[in-house]
């Protein structure tokens, strides 16, 4: 999608969108349509940055002791 010059981002939009609609996930169509209408850099930049915000790996307690336990330091286990 971010690839996408303005003329080719119209496919993409209306599968996101039926994606969207599938998942219940709402679409602020009036932003939509801003965004199209001016896609370029700074629109493309700020869809990628909501999607890494909204996709980024999310760290469990688990994880981050696991993490914890690989990163200290092995002196201080004796």
């Amino acid at each position: 999608m971010i690839a996408a010059n303005a003329r080719d981002v119209f496919g993409h939009v209306a599968h996101i969108v039926r994606f969207a609609k599938s998942q219940d996930i709402p679409v602020n169509y009036q932003q939509l349509a801003k965004d199209i209408s001016r896609w370029g850099g700074r629109v493309k930049t700020r869809w990628a940055q909501e999607f890494w915000k909204m996709n980024a790996p999310v760290k469990t307690k688990r994880k981050e002791k696991a993490d914890e336990l690989a990163n200290a330091d092995p002196a201080q286990n004796v």
